[in-house]
């Protein structure tokens, strides 16, 4: 080696040079054959950015290509968001000057080549956005310069390699938007000069590390949207003192939110929501004097809103939704008083909470958004909430704010979204709403709201929703609502609207969601304009006196999925233009007075109801028509067809007269109350319809797989107080109770179960959550601690059917032949899903009227199924135990063969049903009264007196309650059949 230097400094030194030059310039060759071998791995180049990439041309003049100030190395490859597709060559690895490589927002797939590993100088690695898979390499380590590694936002799965901490100058770790899974290596806590840190949208597990706490210069955190993460916020972060931003958001973190948080001092985004944090909010928050943005929504945090919060003088977003929170008084809400004082603050979400009091007099004068829906807010609407000039969205729905609409909210000129929904606000609608202009949504439904609809409504050009149901408006919908041409969403039902519809709102050309004008008072015909209605997706006029026919022009409804025109008194047939309707999946016009044939292209439909009408001829058997059952027919006394309830259609048909029909009324009932004991294999295609009941588009209520705490039980039921005692059976006690989210609730506690049931509950629990029928009563949640078992139920205002049918029969109540009718079709709908169509077939095995309990609609909804497959466990309930603990019923209920040992099974809930319905039509409070005499029953009794006493049969308050004998004999016209 000496001798080689003795001669390149005293004999030639430009021989020296040569093999420094031919080095570089080999150098210089694999950069190109690396470069070019990347553009061969492209599959495509939809721009042609690389058409420069030519052997001829050098490599530092190539698009994209940076090279070292001699212009011989490649040191960075910059080629973002230009729409390349293909792999990422394993030849980048030999670009051994390489400083900075960005492929950013391209369609780069397969794996990240562990090769880049080699790149000892590399400082960026830029990857993020493209759609690369396979593990994240462990090689990357190597790139000992490395300082931001950007892999977001791409199909990376697998751990995060430990091996990325020996990175120890890293500023930027971006990890986020990719499907990494396994805990998080404690040892990144090594990374002691990391600036941002995102693992976002992962499925990341178990515990954040307490090491991270070391990361002293980090001052960006996102770990949201993990599902798998849980455990509690370790208070090491709180050492982290230059941190900024600090999101944890989505995950299943537990445990209180540390008081240490309040250390730090420059945070400026706190975002914890929808985690399951339980406890106070700790006061020492408001020490974060530089917090903009707070959210804490969607978890289960208690007690007062900390005063202390409305000295954070930057704050400008405050969300608290979703949670336990209390105002701490029941005068003005105090917290809202105090952040009167936040200049900065824009929006403020506290709903679904459980705060109570006033509105205060002053809020935030730069308030843009107001949401306090859900909580259990008092007295009225201040008129002062109209100096917000700011406000775009107020949320004061599902309260018990009373007193008029205050007329100063015309002020309001930049509101775009009022909701006002199930308070008890009453009054007229102020005229002065008219002046809104940037109106975009008014929602006021459930209120005591009267009068008319006010004409200045019409003025609102930017108003896509009006919901004003479920109030006492009168008089006439507005022509002049044609006015608001931009409306997508309209329901004005339940109110008391009268005279026709016009022609002008039946012709609104941008509705697009729903045309709701059920249960009003509307007379005339239908206008044809209403086919101008092109694009909305349901219409429903049911429940009003419309008549005449069904306009044909209703074929130019191209986008309808669902029609409900039921309940009017509609003429004519139906029209065959309808089978035009090619998105048509629903439909129901019973209740009517069509007639005519059933035409056959309604066959293409997903539900049909025609109950009710005067239709005639061959009920057909494609399509649709192959799935129902008798009782979408019922009440139609000229129809025919293959079934047994039906008579086979003639060669020439005749038809009842009205004399005929009214002779044999009194008959019918109880022909058919007998017929229906001795007939359970016809029982169901009998009486299978849907009841009256207007179409709603609500989402079913998932139920949490984890439950709820036997503490929140007791906090909901008040310490499970007999003032809240609902009523008590052989299965438990049922109390009524409010969720955490403000909702009524009913929460049945199952008396002692045996060891065998306390083990399957859950099981049990999360196999009927899955149950779910319209006229099933739903299941919530549940819990399950220690020897605890508790359901947690829909609640049901009107209480079980046995209170009603008391009153009815004393000839005290409400009851309607029709409702008994009604509800009889309800629970027959609730049995056969719970027979034939439920994913694991359930017996009830204690149907009875208790058991079946109503909703504010009235509407039927049979409870405790699947009961018995808690108490006895799954495996008695299902197989059927001959065992007298596994027989359950009630007495006068329960099947005969019960009795003698014979095995539950659907036809004992049959023969209860049918109990319970000669029950409904006799009017007798129990079917084991003694008022029988003897050794009697009530089936017995029913045989006895029939057909030689039948008036003494037939409770005389059903016909009483009947609006004629043609409405008596066409309910009862299928029994005569049997």
């Amino acid at each position: 080696m000496m001798r080689w230097l003795f001669l390149c400094v005293f004999i030639s030194p430009s021989s020296c040079i040569r093999p420094v030059t031919l080095d570089v310039k080999i150098n210089s060759i694999t950069d190109k054959q690396s470069l070019l071998d990347f553009k061969k791995s492209l599959s495509s180049d939809p721009l042609n950015v690389l058409h420069k990439w030519l052997p001829a041309i050098n490599i530092c003049n190539w698009t994209g290509v940076g090279c070292d100030s001699a212009g011989e190395r490649v040191t960075s490859l910059k080629l973002p968001s230009i729409q390349l597709e293909g792999s990422i060559s394993r030849s980048l690895g030999k670009l051994s000057f390489l400083t900075h490589l960005d492929l950013y927002n391209n369609s780069f797939g397969g794996q990240i080549p562990p090769e880049l590993g080699r790149l000892k100088l590399l400082e960026v690695l830029f990857l993020t956005r493209n759609s690369l898979q396979g593990f994240i390499p462990k090689s990357l380590h190597g790139c000992i310069r490395l300082e931001g590694l950007y892999l977001a936002t791409n199909r990376l799965t697998g751990p995060i390699p430990a091996e990325l901490s020996q990175l120890t100058n890293l500023k930027n770790l971006r990890l986020g938007f990719n499907n990494l899974s396994g805990k998080i290596p404690p040892s990144l806590a090594n990374l002691t000069h990391l600036e941002t840190l995102i693992m976002a949208d992962n499925y990341l597990e178990g515990h954040i590390p307490s090491e991270l706490g070391r990361l002293t210069q980090l001052e960006t955190f996102f770990l949201f949207e993990n599902p798998r993460l849980t455990g509690p916020i370790p208070s090491s972060l709180s050492n982290i003192s230059g941190l900024v931003e600090l999101a944890l958001y989505s995950n299943n973190l537990t445990g209180g939110i540390p008081p240490e948080l309040g250390k730090l001092s420059r945070l400026v985004t706190l975002y914890l929501w929808n985690n399951k944090l339980s406890g106070t909010i700790p006061t020492t928050l408001a020490n974060c004097s530089q917090l903009s943005r707070l959210d804490l929504e969607l978890n289960h945090l208690n007690g007062a809103i900390p005063l202390e919060l409305s000295r954070l003088e930057h704050l400008q977003f405050l969300s608290l939704s979703s949670n336990q929170l209390v105002s701490g008084s029941n005068s003005t809400i105090p917290i809202l008083a105090d952040l009167s004082n936040s200049t900065q603050l824009n929006e403020i979400w506290v709903h679904d909470n459980r705060l109570t009091g006033s509105l205060p007099q002053q809020l935030p004068t730069n308030l843009s958004v107001l949401l306090l829906k859900s909580n259990f807010i008092t007295g009225n609407v201040p008129s002062q909430i109209a100096n917000l000039s700011n406000l775009r969205d107020l949320d004061l729905s599902f309260n018990h704010l009373a007193g008029h609409i205050p007329a100063s909210l015309r002020r309001l000129k930049n509101l775009q979204r009022l909701r006002l929904d199930s308070n008890q606000l009453a009054g007229n609608i102020p005229t002065e709403m008219g002046e809104i202009a940037n109106l975009g949504l008014l929602s006021m439904s459930n209120n005591m709201l009267s009068g008319e609809i006010p004409h200045a409504l019409a003025r609102l050009r930017e108003l896509r929703t009006l919901i004003l149901h479920h109030n006492q408006l009168s008089g006439h919908i507005l022509a002049s609502l044609c006015g608001c041409y931009k409306l997508k969403l309209l329901d004005l039902s339940n109110n008391n609207f009268r005279r026709g519809l016009p022609r002008e709102v039946a012709s609104l050309p941008n509705l697009q969601f729903y045309f709701n004008l059920s249960s009003n008072f509307l007379q005339g015909s239908l206008p044809p304009e209403i086919g101008k209605m092109i694009h909305v997706q349901s219409i429903d006029i049911s429940f009003n006196r419309l008549e005449g026919q069904i306009p044909a022009t209703l074929e130019s409804c191209q986008e309808h999925p669902y029609l409900m025109l039921s309940s009017n008194s509609f003429q004519g047939t139906i029209p065959k233009t309808l089978s035009s309707l090619k998105s048509l999946e629903s439909m129901d016009l019973s209740s009517n007075n069509l007639s005519g044939s059933i035409p056959l292209f309604l066959k293409s439909l997903h539900h049909l109801n025609l109950y009710f009408n005067n239709l005639s001829g061959v009920i057909p058997e494609e399509g649709v028509f192959r799935n129902m059952t008798a009782a979408s027919f019922i009440g139609n006394p000229f129809l025919c067809g293959e079934w047994k309830q039906f008579p086979p259609c003639p060669l020439h048909t005749r038809a009842l007269t009205k004399d005929h029909t009214n002779t044999i009324l009194i008959f019918a009932v109880v022909a058919g109350a007998v017929a229906l004991l001795s007939c359970f294999s016809t029982i169901f295609g009998l009486i299978y319809c849907r009841r009256k009941k207007k179409y709603r588009l609500f989402a079913p209520e998932f139920m949490d797989n984890r439950g709820i705490s036997y503490e929140e039980v007791i906090q909901s039921t008040e310490g499970v107080c007999q003032e809240n005692l609902l009523g008590t059976s052989s299965s438990g006690s049922v109390y009524r109770g409010v969720m955490g989210d403000g909702r009524m609730a009913a929460f049945k506690l199952l008396n002692t179960l045996s060891q065998q049931a306390r083990k399957s509950f859950i099981r049990e629990c999360k196999v009927l959550r899955e149950v779910r029928h319209r006229n099933l009563v739903k299941i919530i949640s549940f819990c399950a601690e220690f020897v605890n078992r508790v359901l947690v139920l829909e609640f049901m205002s009107k209480g079980n059917l046995e209170k009603p049918l008391k009153y009815y029969s004393q000839g005290n109540g409400t009851l309607s032949f029709k409702m008994i009718l009604n509800i009889a079709i309800d629970v027959i709908h609730g049995l056969e899903y719970l027979h034939h169509d439920c994913f694991v077939q359930i017996i009830h095995r204690d149907i009875k009227p208790s058991n079946i309990l109503l909703d504010e609609d009235m509407t039927a909804h049979v409870a405790d199924f699947g009961i018995a497959r808690m108490i006895y466990g799954s495996d008695s309930a299902e197989t059927g135990s001959t065992s007298t603990l596994a027989v359950k019923g009630s007495m006068g209920y329960i099947a005969p063969e019960y009795g003698i040992g014979g095995e539950p099974s659907t036809k004992g809930d049959v023969y209860s049903y049918g109990i319970m319905l000669l029950q409904m039509i006799t009017g007798r409070k129990s079917p084991a009264d003694d008022e029988f005499g003897g050794e009697l029953n009530l089936p017995n009794w029913v045989q006895k007196l029939f057909p030689e006493r039948t008036e003494e049969i037939v409770d005389k308050n059903m016909v009483l309650t009947s609006t004629s004998d043609y409405e008596l004999s066409q309910g009862v016209e299928p029994f005569i059949r049997i």
